[in-house]
């Protein structure tokens, strides 16, 4: 009873990887970590223009006077140039810390399958481990959102257009807000909580199945 217990925690604890992994990658490759509107010269919303960006790409549309254009950009492009709303240590960093998080996770999903099928206890290789891996994927995770979430408030709430949009009149001042990418992220990171859980109840379930059994064959 307490050995099934144990594997069926750590079919959860894989299972609980899957979707994190899952979520960061879709975090990781889509353009959705802010959305903001556009102010006109006036002070109002443009209607039908904003900016969404990710880690990698993203997209302007503008308004002009014969109509809405729209311009898709690379972030990568724009960090390099120097001109972009992101610093470079710190794109480098958020894009650093994502891809370490989604390769621990990768081993930890690794270990958890092993584990599920193997008898392998007291080491990295078995159900221990999960709580290593778990640990080394949410501090990585954590860095990249609080990275992010920092620059965010410094400076992608003030301005995310380019110059020649500025001398234009337009304006994205405190109209930017985090997109569903950055929250996906964060559910990545939730997500990383739910293993070494599973791990700790699935053996307390263990410890009481085997006292139980030692109590019946008094």
């Amino acid at each position: 009873m307490g050995y099934t217990c144990e594997r069926v925690g750590t079919f959860a604890a894989l299972i609980a990887f899957c979707i994190s992994a899952s979520l960061a990658t879709v975090a990781l490759f889509t353009s959705h970590w802010f959305d903001s509107a556009i102010l006109t010269k006036t002070g109002g919303i443009a209607a039908g223009a904003h900016v969404n960006a990710g880690l990698f790409w993203g997209e302007r549309v503008l308004e002009y006077e014969n109509g809405a254009r729209k311009y898709n950009f690379s972030v990568v492009t724009e960090v390099r140039a120097g001109y972009s709303f992101m610093a470079r240590p710190v794109w480098c960093f958020c894009v650093f810390f994502a891809a370490l998080g989604l390769l621990w996770v990768g081993v930890g999903s690794f270990v958890a399958l092993f584990a599920a099928i193997s008898r392998k206890r007291q080491s990295v290789a078995g159900p221990i481990g999960i709580y290593l891996w778990s640990l080394l994927a949410l501090i990585s995770f954590s860095a990249c959102v609080l990275i992010y979430y920092i620059q965010f408030m410094a400076t992608i709430k003030n301005n995310v257009l380019l110059q020649t949009h500025l001398d234009a009149g337009l304006s994205t001042q405190d109209q930017a807000r985090l997109g569903t990418s950055f929250y996906m992220m964060l559910a990545a990171l939730a997500a990383l909580y739910f293993p070494p859980t599973f791990i700790f109840f699935s053996h307390q379930q263990q410890r009481k199945a085997r006292q139980n059994a030692k109590i019946s064959n008094l």
